[in-house]
């Protein structure tokens, strides 16, 4: 705010007196400019709102000319057959004015409770539309059901255990990534009569003394997963976060219009400050990853650590509710939103993928990587929002229940060969 808040300051200065900046402020277009500017700051917002849902894709050149052109226009109109007129007290008296002002507000209030209340009267929509939006509402509902995900500041542990009616050997820890798998995980265990538990943390990547801004307590929680694992002598470690969001100040860019927004929540190790340079709190969350998954280690468990999942960029079903909401007929193909290119997954997670490399000979720390399940176009290059009809992801990163099912599968068959393995060498062995 200062910068802008000096330079008008500046402006006016550099006004008072005979000058360029005087001359050019006096320029006729400027001054037509000066009048009707508020009138377009209040129009240019729907105008360029109502523009991304009618094109939520467009790269179109034309576009925001158009938009700008037509935001001027209607400041005018504004400013000419509406604003004008009221300002004349023959035609509307200053009573006139605020009766109606206070009408006006009191029926857009009673308008936007309305909406409120009735959740933007959801019939309205087309039903491919409520069906994306549906959607969403189930995932977000799954993600977070029964409370096993702690939140914010919650560190004591859920006890959690789901699938099968038998105790656990199998435990799944990270933060809403891994929560996102969990529908999969726990239909594909119960099917197989086995359990496991649950460990997840929003906005806590499995890490040693990392913390956030908002003080989130990981570190706490951390703490009182590695004991649990202990005490229950769980034998396999399923390791899901979104690793490299947590190493970066700004939303995700996928270089194609989709650009996530971030919290705005930065995370550091202890001892080292959150005003840090971005660069030395990256390498101390990195090491902190490492960190927690070697103290997971043991001769009688195997940890299997899942590389980062190709964020999309997109709100993946914002954008398809605002392409059916154009086209009632609209059905979800695989190129209907760009598909993310693997070299950007690749570049994206460059650091977390080369200090995860020193697992890949590691007899009980295993890697899996995710995108050959996500990512089947273009010969493994292409990771699409949407596949054979159905969304992948139900926002800008996190899969939906058919995205999850198709990583969680070849997960778990990589985990379960892992244990036929171990198994086969220690009747070797006897």
């Amino acid at each position: 705010m200062l910068v802008p808040t000096v330079g008008t300051a500046a402006i006016i200065i550099g006004s008072m007196t005979p000058s360029p900046v005087r001359a050019i402020l006096r320029w006729r277009p400027v001054v037509f400019v000066g009048l009707i500017g508020y009138r377009a700051y209040l129009w240019h917002q729907p105008m360029f709102a109502f523009a991304n849902y009618l094109y939520p894709l467009s790269q179109a050149t034309w576009l925001p000319p158009v938009l700008v052109a037509s935001t001027m226009v209607l400041a005018f109109l504004t400013w000419k057959f509406v604003e004008q007129p009221w300002r004349n007290r023959e035609k509307f008296p200053r009573r006139a004015v605020f009766v109606t002002a206070a009408a006006g507000t009191t029926l857009f209030i009673a308008a936007g409770l309305g909406l409120k209340l009735t959740k933007g009267i959801p019939e309205k929509l087309a039903a491919p539309v409520l069906a994306i939006t549906n959607e969403v509402s189930e995932h977000e509902q799954l993600r977070d059901d029964g409370g096993c995900s702690r939140n914010r500041d919650q560190h004591a542990l859920a006890d959690c255990i789901e699938g099968a009616a038998v105790p656990p050997r199998i435990a799944i820890v990270g933060d809403s990534h891994a929560t996102s798998l969990v529908p999969a995980l726990e239909s594909t265990l119960r099917a197989r009569g086995e359990s496991f538990i649950q460990y997840t943390k929003l906005g806590c990547p499995f890490s040693i003394n990392v913390d956030t801004t908002d003080n989130f307590r990981c570190a706490d929680f951390w703490e009182n997963v590695f004991a649990d694992i202990e005490h229950r002598e769980i034998d396999t470690v399923l390791v899901v976060s979104r690793w490299s969001y947590y190493l970066q100040d700004t939303g995700f860019n996928n270089r194609q219009g989709g650009v996530e927004p971030h919290s705005g929540k930065r995370y550091s190790v202890d001892g080292l400050s959150y005003d840090a340079p971005i660069e030395s709190r990256a390498k101390a969350v990195l090491d902190a990853y490492l960190s927690a998954i070697k103290r997971l280690d043991q001769p009688d468990r195997h940890v299997f650590v899942m590389l980062p999942l190709p964020e999309q960029g997109w709100d993946v079903a914002r954008l398809l509710a605002r392409m059916a909401t154009s086209a009632p007929d609209f059905k979800p193909t695989a190129d209907a939103i760009p598909p993310l290119p693997r070299s950007l997954w690749l570049a994206r997670h460059a650091d977390v993928l080369r200090e995860f490399q020193q697992f890949e000979s590691h007899s009980r720390i295993h890697l899996f990587d995710p995108t050959p399940a996500l990512c089947p176009l273009d010969n493994g290059n292409g990771c699409p929002a949407v596949l054979e009809g159905s969304a992948l992801f139900y926002d800008d990163d996190h899969p939906t229940v058919i995205g999850a099912a198709r990583v969680v599968q070849p997960f778990l068959a990589s985990v379960f060969a892992a244990s036929k393995q171990q198994a086969e060498v220690a009747l070797l062995a006897h």
